[in-house]
């Protein structure tokens, strides 16, 4: 799913990966999104080895730009947990990029993130 962070004009990507098929569609996305060869290899040779669990989350700064990767996943207990975890990652560095330290402002920036991942949770999982 893509959508906007409108109050701090940020542009978020969150991907579900499913396993080796997906290498090609996320090496293609992440190039174009200018990832480095190294984070585009990090996450190629993750899928490579079938492992599940986990995720990875990269902002661009210049950009104002995030993209939350989820790898394939063994339950949905796991799949929240990650998404979560990630997440949190991305409120994290959104608050931080603009100089934002106050719980309010987290909680409300991530109950606005978190109502547009559920709106749209079919397309993730």
């Amino acid at each position: 799913i893509q959508f906007r962070v409108p109050i701090y004009e940020w542009n978020v990507t969150v991907i579900t990966l499913y396993g080796r098929k997906d290498i090609k569609t996320i090496s293609e996305f992440m190039k174009v999104k200018d990832f480095s060869p190294e984070e585009i290899k990090n996450t190629t040779d993750e899928l490579i080895s079938d492992s599940v669990g986990g995720g990875r989350a990269y902002t661009s700064y210049n950009k104002k730009e995030a993209i939350i990767i989820i790898f394939p996943y063994e339950n949905d207990a796991s799949f929240y947990s990650t998404l979560n975890h990630e997440k949190r990652h991305l409120i994290d560095d959104i608050l931080e990029f603009h100089g934002i330290n106050d719980k309010e402002a987290a909680a409300h920036l991530d109950g606005f993130v978190s109502t547009i991942i559920f709106n749209n949770l079919g397309k993730l999982t």
